[in-house]
């Protein structure tokens, strides 16, 4: 679970310290994992209130490979994709909007978070940009 920094709010907490910090600066789209060792949604959320803070923040990388093999335990991928225009107007891109909760994609990144590796952890709004060594054309 992880709350996603939409904006820095100029006053805040956040933009003091990325004044403070400019080489750890948090930035939209950064994640929130943990708040004082609370990692639960709405735990975090009533952390956020109190006085003083420590966060531990996690960033997506650019680039990742997450691999997720069927079995018959969960035979489902367990995620929704759309495929839409780039921002940049060259290429289709398919985009992930929506993760279930039990699929293989799901697995997969509980297993990543219970490791500690947050940075391979997928999101609805995150782009697929290659399967099974196929990349470029969505329509394949």
């Amino acid at each position: 679970e992880s709350l996603l920094v939409r904006r820095i709010k100029e006053g805040g907490l956040v933009h003091e310290w990325n004044r403070l910090h400019p080489d750890a600066r948090v930035r939209p789209g950064d994640m929130i994992v943990e708040v004082n060792g609370k990692v639960g949604i709405e735990e975090m959320q009533q952390e956020l209130r109190t006085e003083a803070i420590e966060l531990r923040v996690a960033r997506w990388n650019e680039h990742f490979v997450v691999t997720l093999e069927r079995c018959e335990e969960i035979p489902k991928l367990g995620f929704k994709f759309g495929k839409r225009e780039s921002s940049s107007g060259r290429r289709a891109e398919l985009k992930i909007t929506d993760i279930s909760a039990s699929g293989l994609l799901d697995s997969v990144n509980k297993s990543h978070i219970e490791q500690g590796l947050y940075h391979l952890v997928v999101f609805p709004g995150m782009r697929i940009e290659a399967c099974n060594a196929e990349e470029g054309d969505t329509g394949r």
